[in-house]
């Protein structure tokens, strides 16, 4: 025996630790521990025990497992503080002790740890400072503290030479940044924390860097404009400082940029073409320039709390494919409201609260069918309040402090006034778009209703040989499929889900794929999932996009044979799981990769499919699957819809079931991109 093996695993108690036959002398056989053997003898080379819910402390004997290079004990119960005695694992690659319960401080001994690259302590509660040793560890390329109660300057982080990923959000540091904090990071989230001083000239000279997250700190001074060289530039938040100056004209030169949040601070300057544009809070003023209709891609534009004066552009109304939140309030605002804003059909929510606006609130705005939130309040509107669209159930608080407004929800207009006229004519259009609406919705019902006749009157051959046709794939026998995935066996489960379970598949070809077996807890509604999911699926072209090869439908079974993804999903890398002992970490350019390959695919969904939009309704990271190359393959599709509304354009209602994380409003995200379920 090479090291001598002790219980140390055994001291950790957890839901796990019943696999664990301590009267076994063979520890390399439990679960979670592998090992290396030569000549009979073996050392614990990997503990992989994240998420066995194991509670008390680290043992001090861990010091004993010299031969040790992986550690993985996050998601779990431990408390206490760090054993010194971990810095004398002298081959440690890899420590993951994140989402537990650990205090106390860092011990200086960490320091001595030559070989170590990963070091992931965040969300525990551990205090006082970095150990001034930690920059002694010269092979550290990534080190994650988010998320703890440190306290200190951030000073040795300069002397890491090889870091690439550097996240201290959420604690309690102080001082400066040093100056040459960005040499060689990627990625660098300092976010709410208690830093200040000013942002350094230097970090701009960082070309490989894609995240920069500074918000809620107390950095003064000026925006450098050497950050607008970094050409790699993905997210930069820099919000709720005390930032001051104009904004560099030379950011609008990033090419990838699509986040930017300067929130809450003193700048002033001219806008930017993005995807997200969040300056509210800030001292911007003059005019709103017509130029930010060409900003094509914009989705989210928040600029509430400025001294913007002026009109509203018409040009705003350019933005008709992408625009989906725009906050113009408490700004200095006058003239009309351009009847352009009305061709923005998937905007969700309109503030124009809080300024100095004139005139009517156009009819136009009636067919906004997306809106779910507005407020015309604390303006100088007249006229009938428009009583069309999503206008017919309003409030008064949404027009409150606009003494010339009437009808709908405000008092009625005078007798004989023009407005009076104006609100029959609404009213008249509101009554005939409503007999329309439902009319067309007794026709659906209508038709809803006969296909569930037809499909639940024992017609399964005819349903059979409309599938075929309808899915122009392969049609697989129900007893191929049982025999590939050997009997639908547990070792052959890949994952899942609310109303499937699906399977590896291998045929006697040697073909690969995945079934996806519809439960058997209701026949007709897993049939008519089956045939919405093929119905879109047998359509779509793309890469990003997962491929249905073949369908089968019986009395006993309903499934879908698709293509197989070697790389399981997105779900497996990002949040640890007690039944995958690799845990192989995705580098920030593969997650970029497949962040880019999702946006790709929605993007084809949304706006480039040539049917009508399609809206997927449940993206997630489990429904990310990735292949031999990494590259995303959206799936699952049983909650899509074809989004068509009346006027042939895609329309977001309020009764759309989809899941929340794929409806809720577009916003900052408030954990970096590598580190929460993709927002898209």
């Amino acid at each position: 025996m090479g090291v001598s093996i002790t219980a140390a695993p055994c001291l950790l108690k957890g839901s796990a630790s019943c696999s664990w036959d301590t009267n076994n002398t063979d520890p390399c056989t439990w679960k979670g521990v592998n090992c290396t053997s030569t000549n009979e003898e073996y050392d614990i080379q990997s503990l992989y025990l994240s998420g066995f819910r194991l509670n008390g402390v680290i043992p001090a004997e861990i010091n004993t497992l010299q031969a040790l290079s992986t550690l993985y004990l996050s998601n779990n119960l431990l408390r206490g503080s760090f054993p010194p005695e971990l810095g004398n694992c002298s081959s440690l690659l890899s420590v993951n002790l994140a989402s537990n319960m650990l205090g106390g401080i860092l011990p200086a001994s960490l320091g001595k740890l030559p070989k170590l690259q990963v070091l992931d302590l965040s969300q525990n509660e551990i205090t006082g400072s970095i150990p001034a040793e930690f920059g002694n560890l010269t092979s550290l390329q990534e080190l994650n503290l988010e998320s703890n109660q440190f306290t200190g300057t951030i000073e040795v982080i300069s002397r890491l030479a090889a870091l690439t990923d550097l996240s201290l959000s959420r604690n309690n540091f102080t001082g400066s940044l040093p100056a040459d904090i960005g040499r060689f990071l990627y990625f660098l989230s300092l976010d709410n924390n208690r830093l200040s001083g000013t942002i350094p000239e230097d970090l701009g000279s960082c070309n490989r860097l894609t995240f920069l997250w500074l918000g809620g700190n107390s950095f003064t001074g000026s925006i450098p404009n050497s950050i607008g060289k970094i050409q790699y530039l993905v997210n930069f938040v820099a919000d709720e400082n005390k930032l001051s100056g104009t904004i560099p004209s030379n950011l609008s030169g990033w090419k990838y940029l699509s986040l930017l949040n300067l929130a809450s601070n003193q700048l002033s300057g001219s806008l930017l073409s993005l995807e997200y544009l969040q300056l509210d809070g800030n001292a911007l003023d003059g005019s709103l320039p017509p130029s930010i209709g060409k900003c094509e891609q914009l989705l989210d534009l928040q600029l509430g709390h400025n001294k913007f004066s002026g009109s509203i552009p018409t040009e705003i109304g350019d933005l008709v494919n992408s625009i989906i939140s725009l906050n113009l309030s408490s700004n200095e605002f006058t003239g009309t409201i351009p009847a352009s804003l009305g061709k923005l059909t998937k905007l969700v929510l309109l503030d124009l609260s809080h300024n100095h606006l004139t005139g009517p609130i156009p009819e136009e705005l009636g067919g906004m069918f997306s809106l779910l939130n507005w407020s015309f309040a604390d303006n100088s509107f007249s006229g009938a309040v428009p009583m069309t669209g999503p206008f017919a159930n309003s409030t008064a608080s949404s027009f409150a402090n606009n003494p010339n407004l009437c009808s709908g929800p405000l008092p009625p207009c005078e007798e004989g006034s023009s407005s009076s006229s104006r609100e029959k004519r609404n009213s008249h259009t509101f009554w005939k778009a409503a007999g329309s609406i439902a009319m067309d919705c007794a026709l659906v019902i209508l038709l809803a209703l006969l296909i569930r006749y037809w499909c639940s009157k024992n017609r399964l051959a005819e349903v059979d040989e409309e599938l075929k046709s309808l899915a122009e794939v392969r049609h697989f026998s129900a007893i191929g499929l049982f025999e590939s995935t050997q009997g639908y066996s547990e070792e052959n489960l890949l994952g899942e889900g609310a109303t499937s379970m699906v399977y590896k598949g291998v045929f006697s070809n040697g073909e690969v794929v995945a079934v996806k077996k519809f439960k058997e807890d209701g026949i007709s509604s897993s049939r008519e999932a089956l045939l919405q999911e093929v119905n879109i699926l047998r359509k779509l072209r793309h890469r990003n996009l997962l491929k249905v090869r073949g369908c089968v439908i019986n009395l006993d079974v309903q499934a879908m044979v698709l293509e197989f993804m070697p790389n399981g999903s997105l779900q497996q890398y990002l949040y640890q799981d007690a039944n995958q002992y690799f845990q192989k970490r995705l580098s920030q350019q593969v997650v970029l990769k497949i962040a880019q390959g999702v946006a790709n695919a929605l993007a084809y969904l949304h706006h480039e499919y040539d049917a009508v939009p399609i809206i997927h309704g449940d993206v997630k990271p489990s429904n990310i699957l990735l292949d031999f190359e990494l590259e995303a393959h959206l799936a699952d599709f049983g909650l899509a819809k074809l989004a068509k509304s009346s006027r042939g354009d895609i329309s977001l209602t309020s009764n759309f079931k989809g899941s929340i994380g794929y409806i809720m409003r577009a916003k900052v995200p408030q954990k970096p991109l590598h580190q929460i379920s993709l927002m898209l």
